[in-house]
């Protein structure tokens, strides 16, 4: 119903889990990795775990902790139903990915908020000292990869990416360069480290996003080229760069609370463990059971969630 329903697949994933149709979600779903103590830590107005304007609306997380936390907080109508990937899993156990011998890296993406520029080559340079072998597979966003092919730089990797965040197999994509990677090197502290670790990969954390800047843009997309126009200046850029500082201490300390998880030691079953109970593996529900929470059993949600799928569309034109 919400317009990031639709983000990296997750609405499509759950209509493929659930064999039905694609229909519009009653309800709001967790798109991304939420810390409690990150967000308590980073929310200096003290907002409360859950908090909407209108909680007759169901939001639908990831996890029992989420629940609880937004339950205890009085935050009504919290449901922890598992992680759109989980899903995601199911629907792929049977299907075979060719192993490959690449290590997959996963630096920042650029987005339609934000524009990063990467130091690619610092990042190769880095594996390489690090004692990664060859090949390396670079995972980068849509925007990315257009500004590398259009500088023609030649990098000793390849470069792939998921594509825009509301094509619905972005998720697919992901799960696909996960599997097939012998090894996941991750350069923020984000979901892929939970993903990666779910499905048993060997998984590297390092606290270096090789940011060389990194600005806010509002980003057109006209189907054929993404072009940004800029909203910061030079002196807001250093700033933002040191605020991702901040925010990579804070998170590296907050996988330590939430999930249990030091981050730059990963690679044991003890952590692969904690990663699923994060990514909700305890909450999975049955087709029958999706298809009743999310609405998709009556007529009269289906119907709001349509019509309230298409005025928030109406007014969130520029982020589709």
């Amino acid at each position: 119903m919400f317009i990031d329903n639709r983000w990296y697949g997750n609405n499509y994933i759950f209509s493929k889990y659930c064999k039905t149709f694609k229909k519009k979600i009653f309800g709001s779903l967790q798109h991304g990795l939420i810390m409690i103590h990150h967000f308590k830590k980073s929310n200096e107005k003290k907002a409360k775990i859950g908090e909407r304007t209108f909680q007759i609306i169901p939001w639908f997380v990831w996890s029992d902790q989420i629940q609880n936390r937004s339950r205890l907080e009085k935050s009504k109508n919290v449901f922890a139903i598992g992680s759109p990937f989980l899903y995601l899993h199911f629907i792929l156990s049977k299907k075979f990915f060719t192993k490959s011998n690449e290590v997959l890296v996963i630096p920042p993406k650029s987005a339609f908020e934000i524009n990063h520029n990467i130091d690619y080559q610092g990042i190769i340079n880095f594996l390489k000292k690090k004692k990664f072998k060859k090949p390396f597979k670079i995972l980068v966003g849509q925007i990315d990869l257009k500004k590398i092919l259009k500088s023609k730089k030649k990098f000793d990797c390849k470069f792939v990416t998921c594509g825009n965040r509301n094509s619905k197999f972005y998720t697919f994509r992901l799960y696909r360069y996960l599997k097939e990677a012998s090894s996941v090197v991750i350069l923020y502290p984000g979901t892929p480290i939970l993903y990666s670790l779910f499905l048993n990969k060997k998984t590297y954390y390092y606290q270096n996003r090789f940011l060389i800047s990194s600005k806010r843009v509002i980003f057109k997309n006209d189907q054929l080229n993404l072009t940004g126009i800029d909203e910061t200046n030079k002196n807001d850029t250093n700033m933002k760069l040191n605020w991702f500082k901040k925010y990579d201490d804070l998170a590296v300390e907050s996988f330590k609370k939430d999930f249990g998880l030091n981050i730059f030691h990963l690679n044991s079953a003890s952590s692969r463990k904690k990663a699923s109970i994060a990514l909700g593996i305890n909450k999975i529900k049955s087709p029958n059971e999706l298809k009743k929470i999310l609405g998709w059993k009556n007529p009269i949600k289906i119907l709001f969630g349509t019509l309230i799928s298409y005025l928030i569309n109406l007014k969130h034109r520029g982020l589709r």
